[in-house]
Parts: structure tokens; C-alpha cells; sequence
């Protein structure tokens, strides 16, 4: 269920964002995908050694590793900001290279 909707989210931002209301009053929809962030509620998997196995093998982060909150947190002000003036209806992924990773060159 979890990437059925994540797929669909990002099909929906896709398709909102430029339909009626949004490009053209100027506000950007996109979609935000992070990697594994280090937050309270994710501690306890971190401190069990067969989770954290699961988390690098599902979710492998070659760039800087996990994610800090305040990571996610840049991303989105960027694309909140008015330095953003032309990006729209894209899944930006904030997760040190794990799509990348397990999508593979051969699919670009």
C-alpha cells in the first residue's frame, strides 16, 4: 500500500499543478520524498541491529546518510520560497541518493 500511494500522490501533485488555480495564480505543488529521518519516533529502530539492517538494505542513503529533520526542513523552504519560480508538479527527493540508488542508472 505504502508505494501504490506515493505513486499516487506524486501523479496527483503532477497533474494539480498545472491545472486551473495553481501555475497560473503562481503557487508551485510539488512533492516533497524523503529518505530515513532521525527523529524521536524513529530512535527505537535505529538501537535494534535487525531493523537498522532492514532500513540500509530498503532504503540505502550513500550521501551523508540518514536525514536530520532540519534536512527535510531546508528542502521545503526552498521550494516554499520565492527563490522557487519556475519548479512545479516534481517529487523532489531529499533522501542521499537511495532512489537513485535502487531505481538504477539503466532506467534514466
Amino acid at each position: 500500500m505504502y508505494p501504490s500511494s506515493k505513486a499516487a500522490l506524486a501523479r496527483w501533485a503532477r497533474r494539480t499543478a498545472v491545472a486551473e488555480g495553481w501555475a497560473d495564480a503562481g503557487i508551485a505543488l510539488n512533492v516533497l520524498a524523503p529518505g530515513i529521518v532521525l527523529t524521536p519516533m524513529s530512535a527505537g529502530l535505529f538501537d535494534d541491529p535487525e531493523m537498522k539492517k532492514v532500513m540500509d538494505a530498503a532504503v540505502p542513503m550513500p550521501l551523508n546518510g540518514y536525514l536530520r529533520p532540519e534536512d527535510v526542513a531546508r528542502a521545503v523552504l526552498f521550494l516554499a520560497s520565492e527563490g522557487n519560480s519556475h519548479i512545479t508538479g516534481q517529487v523532489l527527493y531529499v533522501d542521499g541518493g537511495a532512489e537513485a540508488t535502487l531505481r538504477g542508472p539503466e532506467t534514466f
